[in-house]
């Protein structure tokens, strides 16, 4: 399995998981509703996203014509919006509120299960 595939499949992975939990709506509200209020736990976060997503990059980063892009393109939306938790971390704590007291919570749980299920697939076939 070459680095993109391994990529795709822990990305994937994620996805998946972060999918299922956003439809437990209950839960994730008291997951950002701690994370919002923690300064030192946003910034956590933030530096671990930024981390994930630069070895994303720095693992792979090829502009190709295949689905391959993906992994690129994920790789650097990680990195920025790690960037943005770090150094403007009320503009991440407005959008989380927006996200969490409007329908598109719902949507965006099935858009990380349909990505991640797509990137599972894609990364596990050769």
């Amino acid at each position: 399995m070459n680095i993109a595939n391994t990529l795709a499949v822990l990305m994937g992975s994620l996805l998946v998981i972060m999918g299922i939990t956003l439809f437990n709506k209950s839960y994730f509200t008291e997951v950002m509703a701690d994370l919002t209020n923690s300064k030192g736990l946003l910034w956590l976060t933030g530096l671990i996203t930024f981390v994930m997503g630069m070895v994303m990059v720095a693992l792979y980063n090829v502009w190709s014509a295949d689905w391959r892009v993906l992994v690129t393109i994920l790789g650097w939306l990680t990195v920025i919006k790690g960037a943005v938790i770090m150094l403007v971390p009320s503009s991440m704590v407005l959008l989380y509120r927006r996200l969490w007291s409007s329908h598109l919570l719902n949507y965006s749980g099935l858009y990380a299960l349909v990505l991640g299920g797509v990137l599972l697939f894609l990364g596990f076939a050769k």
